[in-house]
């Protein structure tokens, strides 16, 4: 199965490079606009897709701020970079914003202003993005309960900002992931201008 044309070569520098093969369970990358970090994690997701699981279900998420915005920012991009043939039929759900795929994994892509709607289900791995922007209480209460399970993942990404409801406890997580711990945060950070 080949990948689509929205899967123009990259040249990533040394630390999307080390991003990109961390074994890291908590990611949490701080980056400006335009710097490839969303593009980065969108493309992570898309090749979880086909990994085998020990159970039939594999799921991941792609979270926003809001609904909307996953619908805006995301739906279409994400779209281009699953290829047609490794999705079921009517595998794409435009209302539920949904992608299910032949190897029986789905990713789902959702709002964080209203999480209690991907609330009690287990999640394989997913990336949080615009995380100044999330509600701070969101990946605590809500995205790492669904990960014990399956051991999941999570990257958390975002533009360094001083203000926005959850720019507090994201530079917290950035803080922690640099320095040696035990609970597989790790910090990845670079400049907006290193276009990849």
């Amino acid at each position: 199965m080949s990948l689509t044309p929205a899967w123009r070569e990259l040249r990533p520098h040394k630390v999307q490079s080390q991003l990109w093969r961390t074994t890291a369970r908590f990611p949490v990358v701080v980056a400006g606009r335009q710097s490839g970090k969303t593009e980065l994690a969108r493309r992570r997701l898309v090749l979880a897709l086909q990994e085998r699981k020990p159970w039939p279900d594999p799921r991941y998420f792609l979270g926003f701020p809001t609904y909307r915005q996953a619908e805006f920012v995301a739906m279409e991009k994400v779209e281009a970079l699953i290829p047609k043939d490794w999705l079921v039929k009517d595998g794409f759900n435009k209302s539920k914003l949904t992608f299910k795929t032949i190897f029986g994994s789905t990713l789902h892509l959702v709002g964080m202003d209203k999480p209690h709607r991907i609330e009690g289900q287990e999640f394989d791995g997913g990336v949080l993005d615009e995380m100044s922007d999330q509600r701070p209480d969101g990946y605590t209460r809500t995205i790492l309960p669904m990960l014990t399970a399956r051991s999941g993942w999570c990257w958390r990404i975002g533009k360094p900002k001083r203000a926005g409801i959850g720019a507090a406890k994201f530079r917290e997580a950035y803080e922690l992931g640099l320095k040696p711990n035990d609970i597989g945060v790790k910090s990845f950070t670079w400049k907006s201008d290193t276009v990849q």
